[in-house]
């Protein structure tokens, strides 16, 4: 395997005087976003409901001003760039850390709603990032790279289950059909499908995942959890195989949109 290490599509971490995210510092215990500093929470307004906002994705920083994300995240009937915002820096749901608005996003082009191919978003912030222990780049997989079944590989996450804390589990990769629907219907798209790649949960991973959440392995980002499995449906945990959209995110994150 061979990897990109760190991207540094806007050089340098941003200084103090460019950023002007909101701050909610409160003391935690941030052992979790220690070990996975690139982790945010995506937040949504529910301007329909309770006119709050809600954790509901998780992304990865890939510079100070631009996020990696699912498209599942970033699209449908609630998606306005002024209903979504990161909170970075926080061990805690919906509390503490720094906050920044969302300027835009691009989706992939392959993306459909509630596909498990294509489930792959570039965030831009309106302002920048400040990086900290708790606040990092990520990595992300190198374009070629193979993740093998049988790898044991990290998911953080705050979970579907509204945890109140990000912690971390481990998913072992498997066969792509292993994630099949559970009523046997694979479809010929599914079976044919290279471009995502398939874990089994052990017992308690599952409820840790989050849409986005990012599949590490040696802190390196293979895969990202697609909101297919918000269904119900499969077998196992789907994520799009970041090796196979590694070109696609470097273009758009570095293209000044």
């Amino acid at each position: 395997m061979y990897w990109i290490l760190c991207l540094a599509l806007i050089a340098g971490a941003a200084s103090a005087s460019e950023q002007y995210g909101q701050k909610e510092i409160q003391p935690q215990n941030a052992t979790v976003l220690q070990q996975f500093p690139s982790v945010v929470q995506i937040e949504t307004y529910m301007f329909w409901s309770t006119m709050e906002w809600v954790q509901e994705c998780a992304g990865s920083i890939l510079t100070s001003r631009m996020i990696l994300a699912c498209a599942s995240c970033t699209s449908g009937w609630s998606y306005e760039p002024r209903f979504r915002r990161i909170r970075a820096g926080s061990s805690f749901r919906h509390t503490g850390g720094l906050i920044f608005y969302v300027q835009d996003r691009v989706n992939h082009p392959s993306w459909s709603n509630w596909r498990y191919t294509g489930d792959v978003s570039v965030i831009r912030l309106m302002n920048a990032l400040v990086y900290s222990p708790v606040i990092q780049q990520a990595s992300i997989a190198s374009p070629g790279s193979w993740i093998p079944a049988g790898l044991r590989l990290n998911q953080p996450g705050w979970g579907r289950v509204q945890q109140p804390m990000i912690s971390n589990q481990e998913v072992l990769t498997a066969s792509i059909s292993s994630c099949g629907r559970r009523d046997g219907n694979f479809s010929n798209a599914f079976n044919a499908t290279v471009d995502i790649l398939c874990a089994i949960p052990q017992a308690d991973a599952a409820p840790n995942y989050d849409v986005g959440s990012p599949w590490l392995f040696n802190n390196v980002t293979v895969g990202i959890v697609g909101g297919a499995n918000t269904l119900g449906v499969y077998n196992g945990l789907m994520a799009a195989d970041m090796a196979k959209y590694t070109e696609w995110v470097i273009d758009i994150a570095s293209g000044g949109w």
